[in-house]
């Protein structure tokens, strides 16, 4: 139980140094309270709603954190570069990967959920 309280404490100050510097470039996402409310919650008395509930904040987690890096990135490049003025060259090849990688994260993490319902179905937990 120390090592999570450990690396959530270095994950936290990590998190704090990076978002001082693009904090005020982010929108607010503040469902990621709910899900430490819901992780805390669960903790406390597990229950198969609220496993449900952690890993949906979880993924809006996961969703987030991908909209805000896209968000810094386009913020940050838009002062040196100019996209209008870019030739358009179709490349299908990176999509394709990124559509594949796409495809078994997705499935991934179904099995897993999925997996986690199917076992908390037969056990109070």
């Amino acid at each position: 139980m120390v090592i999570y309280f450990l690396g959530a404490g270095i994950y936290s100050i990590a998190g704090a140094v990076y978002a001082s510097s693009v904090l005020q470039i982010l929108p607010r996402f503040w469902f990621v309270i709910a899900g430490v409310l819901l992780a805390a919650m669960y903790w406390k008395s597990p229950s198969r709603g609220r496993g449900t509930g952690v890993i949906a904040a979880q993924l809006a987690v996961l969703l987030s954190n991908a909209i805000a890096r896209q968000w810094v990135q386009v913020s940050d490049l838009m002062k040196w570069y100019d996209p209008s003025k870019a030739p358009i060259r179709g490349e299908w090849g990176s999509f394709a990967l990124f559509l594949a990688t796409l495809l078994m994260a997705l499935t991934i993490i179904t099995w897993i959920g999925l997996t986690a319902l199917r076992r908390t179905k037969s056990q109070s937990v």
